[in-house]
C-alpha cells in the first residue's frame, strides 16, 4: 500500500485532472496509473488522513506541497502562541500566533497554512495557521488538581500546554487539592477545554522527590518495572551455573578487576593485562547481559523500550532490573561472572596487531575504585602496599593509558575538556551545592581501555559484513563549519582549513590555541554545538569527534541497549549460528534498534537537563536580589543568557539591558545596538530577578560590563 500511495500523490502532484466528486478523481487516477480502483480510493483515504492530500474546497483535492502547507510537530509556547517544526527539512520553523492554533496542543501532529511569508527578512519566522491536527501524541498529563464540589481542573505543569483539563465527578480518585497528580486525556476538546480522568496520585508537590517524579511522569518514565518483568526476574539465577559454563574460555584464574566509582554498583566490565616482551596483552572483559536477557522475552522487550538508563540528581530509573543489574550481571569482586571479552595485543606503537573475541567466565580477583587505582599510579606507598598484588599491572595499564591516549592525540581525536559537575540533593530533595565531578588518571585509563575495545570490536564485525550498530559521528555540514569559522574571526581565532573537508585535528588545534583564554568553555561549547549529534546506526560511518574509523558501544550493555544487541550479533557469530535466513532478521533489527536506541538517548538526555534545569531554578530562588558575576553564554534577538559560576544560566530579557535598538548578528553571535554591545564570552555582572520552577528558568537584570 505505500508504494500504491506514493505513486497516486506523484500522480496528483503532476497531473492536472477535472473531476467533479472524490469517486471521479479515483477513477481518473486508478486509470492512469492502471491501479484496481479500491486500492486507489484506500490509497487517496490515507493520504488524506495522513495529512499529505488537503480537501481545500468540496470535491476538490491537491497535494498539500502545492498548496502551501505543511506537516509538522507543533511546540506550545506558555504565552499562547507556538512553533511548527517541519517535517520538510527545506522549510524552517513556522510561527503560530494563538488565534490560529486551532485547538491543537503541544506534541500534536499537524497541518500548517503559510499566511505569511518573511522570506527576505532573516530574523522573523514564517508564520502560519493550523489547518487540521492529523494525531495527538500527548495522552496524560502531569499537573496540580485543583478540586472543586463535583468536578476539578487539572493545571498542567509544562507551561507549552496552556489548556487546563477538566475532571468530571467521580472521575478524580479522590485526590486532594493542590496535589500533583497524573490524567489521561479522553477528550482534546478542539477549541473548547480538554477533559480526562486521574489515573495516578503523586501527592503533595513538596514533598521530596516528587518534583523529579513528576517530571519524570511528563516523560513516561517509570522506576517499577511491570509484574510480567518483576515475575521473570524471579526465575533468573543469581549464581553461575555449571551448564552455564560450558564452551566458553575460563579466566577465572586470570588476575581481573573492575574500576569503578564507589557508589557503582553495575559493574559492567573488568580489565586485565599481561606482558609478552614489549606487547601489551589487554584483556577487556563486559558482563554477558544477554545470556540472562533473551531475545524476545518479556525482559527484553522492557529493555528495549527503555533504551538505556536514566540518570537524575536523586536517583537512577535504570534499563534492567536490579537482580540483573546489581545482581548476576554485575562483575563483582570474588564471584563467578559470564562474559564476553576481547583481547587485544597492542605494540609499542600503541597499534593492535592481534585481537580475539570469545565467550568466556572470570572472577573479579578486586573491585577497586578511581580513588585508589590515582594513588596506585601517582605512588602513593600506603594504596600500593594494600594492592601489591596488582600494582606493577596498574601501574603498567597506566603507561599502556597514555600511549593509547598519545595515538589518539596524534589521530587528531577531539578533547573538549568540559568541567563535569553533579548536583548535590539533600534529605529534603533540595540542591544545596553544585561540585565538580573529579577526573583523574584512573578515569582516564577506564576510558581509554574501553575506546579502543570498541573499536576492534566495530572494525571486526564491518570486516566480516554482519549487520551491527554502530556508534556514528558524522563529519560537520560546511553551513555550521562557515558559521562557525567566522565567529572564530571575530574573536581574533584564525585558522585555515578546507571548510568542505573539515578534520578533527582541525577542531584540535583550534582548543589548544585557546587554552588558558578566559573565553575557552564559551567558544568550545559553541564549537561543540557546530558539530552534528552522535546516533546509532546501521551504517558504518566513522566517529568525528574520536577521530576514529570504526566505533560502536559495546562496554556497556546493563545500561545501553544497543551493547546488547551487539554483544547478541557477537554471539551468533561465534557459535556459527547466522545463515541468511538470520542474516536478514538480524538486519531489520538493527535497522529498529538503532532508531530506538537513538530516540530514547535523546528523550533520556533532554529528561535529566530538564530535572537539572528545574533544580537549578528552585535554587536560585533563594538568591532573588543577589548580585553574580558570570559570562555570556548565548544571545537572541529577545537578549543574553548568563551562566554563573555555579552552572546555573539565567536570561536578561532586553527590557533588563540598556536601552537600544539592538540587532543579532548570527555568524558574529553578538547583540548589537546602536550605543551597546553584546558578545558571547563577554564577562558581566547580574541581579537575580526571578526564578520560575515550573518553567525551569531564571531571570536576570544586568548591571554592568566586567
Amino acid at each position: 500500500m505505500e508504494i500504491i500511495k506514493q505513486n497516486v500523490l506523484d500522480c496528483l502532484q503532476t497531473s492536472n485532472f477535472q473531476y467533479d466528486s472524490f469517486k471521479s478523481l479515483a477513477q481518473l487516477i486508478s486509470v492512469k496509473l492502471g491501479l484496481d480502483i479500491n486500492d486507489t480510493i484506500e490509497a487517496l483515504k490515507q493520504l488524506i488522513k495522513d495529512g499529505d492530500i488537503y480537501e481545500y474546497d468540496r470535491n476538490r483535492y491537491a497535494a498539500i506541497s502545492s498548496l502551501c502547507m505543511y506537516k509538522g510537530k507543533l511546540i506550545g509556547n506558555a504565552k499562547g502562541f507556538a512553533f511548527v517544526e517541519p517535517f520538510d527539512s527545506t522549510q524552517s520553523d513556522i510561527f503560530i500566533p494563538a488565534k490560529f492554533i486551532n485547538g491543537a496542543m503541544n506534541g500534536d501532529t499537524v497541518l500548517v497554512e503559510l499566511i505569511r511569508d518573511y522570506e527576505d527578512n532573516a530574523e522573523r519566522k514564517d508564520e502560519g495557521k493550523v489547518i487540521k491536527v492529523l494525531s495527538h501524541e500527548t495522552d496524560q498529563i502531569v499537573g496540580t488538581y485543583q478540586k472543586f464540589k463535583k468536578f476539578g481542573w487539572v493545571v498542567p505543569d509544562d507551561a507549552r500546554f496552556n489548556k487546563d483539563i477538566y475532571i468530571p465527578y467521580g472521575k478524580d480518585r479522590n485526590a486532594k487539592d493542590g496535589d500533583k497528580v497524573v490524567v489521561s486525556i479522553t477528550n482534546y476538546g478542539g477549541d473548547k477545554k480538554p477533559e480526562g480522568y486521574i489515573n495516578e496520585i503523586i501527592g503533595d508537590p513538596q514533598a521530596p522527590g516528587n518534583d523529579v517524579l513528576s517530571l519524570m511522569r511528563q516523560y513516561k518514565i517509570y522506576e517499577e518495572f511491570p509484574k510480567d518483568v518483576v515475575d521473570f526476574v524471579k526465575e533468573v539465577p543469581q549464581t553461575v551455573s555449571e551448564k552455564s559454563k560450558q564452551n566458553r574460555k575460563d579466566l577465572t584464574n586470570m588476575v581481573t578487576f573492575t574500576i569503578d566509582g564507589e557508589d557503582a554498583k553495575d559493574l559492567d566490565d573488568a580489565i586485565s593485562l599481561q606482558m609478552d616482551g614489549d606487547i601489551y596483552k589487554l584483556g577487556v572483559h563486559i558482563a554477558d547481559v544477554g545470556h540472562y536477557v533473551t531475545r524476545n522475552s518479556v525482559l527484553d522487550d522492557e529493555a528495549y523500550k527503555r533504551g538505556t538508563s536514566v540518570y537524575f540528581c536523586d536517583r537512577v530509573v535504570p534499563m534492567l532490573p536490579k537482580e540483573l543489574s546489581n545482581g548476576i550481571c554485575s562483575l563483582n569482586e570474588g564471584v563467578e561472572r559470564l562474559t564476553l571479552s576481547v583481547f587485544m595485543d597492542i605494540d609499542a606503537k600503541g597499534n593492535v596487531i592481534h585481537h580475539e573475541i570469545c565467550e568466556s567466565v572470570i572472577k573479579s580477583s578486586h573491585r577497586m575504585t578511581y580513588t585508589s587505582v590515582f594513588k596506585i599510579l601517582e605512588g602513593d606507598e600506603n594504596e600500593s602496599k594494600k594492592y601489591s598484588d596488582i600494582k606493577d599491572t596498574i601501574l603498567k595499564m597506566g603507561e599502556l593509558s597514555e600511549l593509547l591516549q598519545s595515538l589518539r592525540n596524534q589521530r587528531g581525536a577531539i578533547n573538549f575538556d568540559f568541567p563535569e559537575t553533579y548536583l548535590v540533593i539533600d534529605e529534603r530533595g533540595k540542591l544545596v551545592d553544585v561540585k565538580a565531578r573529579e577526573s583523574n588518571r584512573a578515569h582516564k585509563l577506564i576510558e581509554t581501555f574501553m575506546v579502543i575495545a570498541n573499536e576492534t570490536i566495530a572494525e571486526h564485525f564491518h570486516k566480516i559484513a554482519l549487520p551491527f550498530v554502530y556508534r556514528v559521528h558524522e563529519k560537520p555540514d560546511i553551513d555550521k563549519m562557515t558559521t562557525l569559522f567566522a565567529f572564530l574571526n571575530s574573536f581574533g581565532i584564525h585558522y585555515d582549513c578546507d571548510l568542505r573537508d573539515v578534520k578533527p585535528m582541525d577542531m584540535q588545534k583550534i582548543l589548544d590555541q585557546i587554552q588558558g583564554e578566559v573565553y575557552k568553555d564559551v567558544v568550545s561549547s559553541v564549537m561543540l554545538r557546530s558539530l552534528k549529534k552522535a546516533r546509532y546506526l546501521p551504517e558504518c560511518l566513522g566517529h568525528f569527534g574520536l577521530a576514529s574509523t570504526y566505533y560502536c558501544h559495546f562496554t556497556s550493555p546493563i545500561r545501553r541497549y544497543p551493547d546488547l544487541t551487539i554483544h547478541r550479533i557477537i554471539k551468533q557469530h561465534l557459535r556459527g549460528t547466522i545463515n541468511g535466513i538470520v542474516k536478514n532478521e538480524l538486519k531489520d533489527f538493527v535497522e529498529k534498534s538503532s532508531i530506538q536506541s537513538s530516540e530514547r538517548e535523546k528523550l533520556a538526555e533532554e529528561m535529566e537537563r530538564a530535572v537539572d534545569d528545574m533544580k537549578k531554578a528552585e535554587y536560585m530562588k533563594n538568591y532573588i536580589g543577589t548580585k553574580f558575576e558570570g559570562v555570556i553564554s548565548g544571545l537572541n534577538q529577545r537578549g543574553i543568557f548568563v551562566m554563573l559560576e555555579n552552572t546555573c544560566e539565567g536570561i536578561v530579557n532586553l527590557d533588563y539591558l540598556p536601552g537600544d535598538n539592538y540587532e543579532y548578528e548570527e555568524t558574529t553571535y553578538m547583540l548589537v545596538g546602536n550605543n551597546n554591545r553584546f558578545r558571547l564570552g563577554d564577562k558581566v555582572e547580574i541581579e537575580v530577578l526571578d526564578a520560575n520552577v515550573r518553567e525551569r528558568k531564571v531571570y536576570f537584570k544586568f548591571i554592568r560590563k566586567i
